[in-house]
């Protein structure tokens, strides 16, 4: 289903209409509005700033404000060279949580409309998750999917659905 939504693979029936329009009349421009965060998140060994902001144009306030979103302000704190703090092959000097939020604050950074994240918080502590969702539901974005199995974050949601079977449910409306 996500990589339906993502307009890698099209839907064997229907359409995806987002504001009565056809993702895939314009797959392009659909797919730079949205940020996606994989449940493992792909680390580069460079810097903890380089990994964020992942080639886009360096802003320190913006940069900051993901920072402080995804709760990585301790880790960076607590190292030697801070944000340029080399992470290693596929961050080996990071815990899987930590890799996490470098990927949600990438995802923040990008500042798309749609947010979707594909169990992207399952490393977290539940504390730190909670947090993460708290802080990213205050942002205004306008479609935030979280695809979990911790049914704790899903308190803040206005919409949600199960997938089970192959169908979608719906649970909260």
């Amino acid at each position: 289903m996500i990589n339906i939504l993502l307009g890698l693979i099209k839907p064997q029936e229907g359409k995806i209409l987002i504001d009565n329009k056809d993702i895939h009349e314009d797959i392009k421009s659909w797919q730079k509005n949205i940020s996606y965060v994989a449940q493992k998140t792909f680390i580069f060994d460079d810097t903890i700033k380089n990994n964020i902001i992942f080639g886009k144009k360096y802003d320190q306030i913006k940069f900051d404000n993901v920072i402080k979103m995804s709760c990585l302000e301790n880790l960076i704190k607590n190292l030697e060279g801070r944000e340029d703090t080399k992470l290693g092959d596929k961050g080996a000097k990071l815990s899987g949580g930590e890799i996490q939020r470098i990927g949600i604050a990438r995802a923040l950074y990008n500042n798309t409309e749609f947010l979707i994240f594909d169990e992207a918080t399952s490393s977290l502590d539940k504390n730190t998750e909670f947090e993460v969702i708290n802080n990213i539901h205050k942002l205004d974005y306008k479609i935030f999917i979280l695809v979990t199995h911790s049914l704790r974050s899903l308190d803040r949601f206005n919409n949600i659905y199960k997938l089970e079977n192959g169908k979608l449910h719906s649970i909260k409306n």
